[in-house]
């Protein structure tokens, strides 16, 4: 999988904000970007102008996208498709698990330590 760059920015760490905003900041302004993360341009235009919020929402995803691409770290190491179908098979268990579950009320949840707080449906 390749690593997807913004303007070859390196990667918003521990480390690097400082350079980092540096960099973003000069990226999104040299793409006519950078009003859209001051706020500067934060309200779209009306939706009776629909050539002109289109153009609105194409540049702030523009800007957003740029954001994301050199803030998100991802992984620390690329899980397997085995170790993604285990953490899905193991989520969809505890959502069944819980799905069977019934508290009688928040109180009694909060507070009681009797088993019969809880009921299976």
């Amino acid at each position: 999988m390749t690593d997807i760059t913004v303007g070859h920015i390196k990667k918003l760490n521990n480390h690097n904000f400082s350079k980092w905003k540096s960099c973003i900041e000069s990226y999104l302004e040299s793409q006519d970007l950078l009003e859209y993360v001051t706020g500067s341009d934060a309200t779209p235009p009306p939706r009776a102008d629909a050539t002109a919020l289109c153009k609105w929402k194409v540049k702030a995803a523009k800007a957003m996208f740029a954001l994301k691409m050199s803030t998100f770290q991802g992984w620390a190491t690329q899980p397997t498709i085995d170790e993604l179908e285990n953490l899905l098979e193991n989520q969809e268990s505890l959502a069944k698990q819980m799905a069977d579950v019934l508290v009688k009320n928040e109180e009694e949840a909060l507070y009681s330590t009797q088993p019969e707080v809880v009921q299976e449906r």
